[in-house]
């Protein structure tokens, strides 16, 4: 019987300078290459080339999902990583990589991403969360979403009981430092694709919520609150990143001085989800007795996986941010 193999799986636009760093560090770690090319004026698709990527071209038409889904469709590994240029593998997980691979009873696995405050590995950490970036290559795992584009919601819905897995396995993610963001304006960019979402699918939880941290980025606290809002309206009690929800309509509330709001947001937060501690030290409060005194913290920002159940939430990372792991139905 063959080995397990792997294919990388990548969407790409004027990536010369970061592509590199991220091709070389999965050399040894992967089978193939695919890269999906939105439409490059610059030497990225000869950079993939010299890495021995297939490389397709497709026209650039604001959906990332089907950008990636291109990429699935020229995939012949047993399994699919989908990593980003401005990411790299930790080169010392390699063989960890392949040895996950081998077990073909999972179908997902959660690698630990590491988000810099920098363009290089040893830049301050700001958040680790970890993400669904490998899955069985199977015809009905499709991504979902035009921007923070989702697999978790087309596996469990073909798989109702799929078996994940959270890894140790370390990719850097440099995306987020100021030069980048500023260099892609990543801001506007998502905000932009989030409202078209959101027209075609008002009642989706996910689009507010990340509209909710665009609008935090952008320093724009009442929008913010509105989209937390009208998300923790429509998301189910199990769905994994609404205890961030909680704790990012707080800091929004803190941020308008709206103190009794703040400290209600989290009262009921805590009810849902008491081993969130996150919120307790959020604000102070006392659960037991309904008190509150508010104190600022640094709120995390990020994206993770639709639907499923906060499996695991912990806490604390250097510099006073907060570690939030949210994973679904995770097989530990």
């Amino acid at each position: 019987m063959s080995k397990p193999t792997i294919s990388l799986c990548m969407i790409v636009k004027n990536e010369e300078k970061q592509l590199p760093r991220c091709l070389s560090s999965v050399q040894g770690a992967v089978d193939e290459i695919i890269v999906v090319d939105t439409g490059s004026t610059d030497g990225t698709r000869e950079i993939a080339s010299r890495f021995g990527a297939k490389v397709c071209r497709v026209e650039w038409n604001g959906d990332f999902a089907f950008a990636r889904n291109v990429g699935l469709l020229q995939a012949k590994g047993t399994w699919i990583l989908f990593l980003d240029a401005d990411e790299e593998l930790e080169q010392s997980h390699a063989q960890e990589l392949r040895a996950y691979a081998e077990h073909l009873e999972l179908d997902g696995l959660f690698l630990q991403i590491h988000n810099h405050n920098g363009d290089h590995r040893d830049s301050p950490t700001a958040t680790i969360n970890p993400i669904l970036r490998m899955f069985r290559n199977r015809p009905e795992y499709r991504f979902k979403g035009k921007i923070h584009e989702q697999i978790a919601e087309s596996i469990v819905s073909a798989k109702p009981d799929a078996s994940f897995h959270i890894t140790s396995i370390c990719i850097h993610h440099y995306g987020y430092s100021g030069e980048e963001v500023a260099r892609k304006n990543k801001i506007e960019r998502n905000a932009g694709l989030l409202r078209e979402q959101l027209e075609q699918e008002p009642n989706n939880p996910f689009p507010h919520y990340n509209m909710a941290v665009e609008y935090m980025r952008m320093n724009r606290f009442e929008d913010a609150t509105a989209h937390i809002r009208r998300a923790l309206d429509l998301c189910a009690p199990e769905t994994s990143y609404r205890h961030l929800l909680f704790k990012y309509g707080a800091r929004c509330l803190l941020l308008l001085k709206r103190y009794e709001e703040a400290a209600a947001m989290c009262s009921q937060g805590l009810e849902e989800c008491p081993e969130y501690t996150d919120l307790v030290r959020f604000i102070g409060s006392d659960p037991s007795r309904g008190r509150a005194q508010t104190r600022g913290a640094d709120g995390a920002h990020s994206s993770h996986p639709n639907g499923g159940s906060a499996g695991a939430l912990s806490h604390g990372i250097g510099n006073g941010h907060l570690l939030v792991l949210s994973c679904i139905r995770a097989a530990v």
